[in-house]
């Protein structure tokens, strides 16, 4: 019994884990990756003020609102 319980409780963690989380910031590293661009890129974009950063300690985080906004802006420059 104690075993079937434990079983339950592992596969009730692992249906948890495996849905996805939306994140709300995200590393330099990881948001680089998501948009597509080298790290070196993206520190050109945030040190030209086109990419907002948050700083929490020795973290550098970046907002998925900011990521977004800059790829808005990146589309409606290409459309003028």
């Amino acid at each position: 019994m104690r075993r079937r319980k434990l079983a339950t409780e592992l596969d009730r963690h692992a249906q948890v884990a495996a849905i996805p989380i939306e994140k709300l910031a995200y590393r330099v590293s990881e948001a680089a990756h998501t948009l597509a661009i080298s790290r070196s890129r993206l520190y050109q974009l945030i040190g030209a003020g086109e990419i907002r950063i948050l700083k929490d300690g020795a973290r550098t985080l970046i907002r998925r609102a900011e990521l977004e906004g800059y790829l808005d802006r990146l589309d409606t420059r290409r459309a003028s």
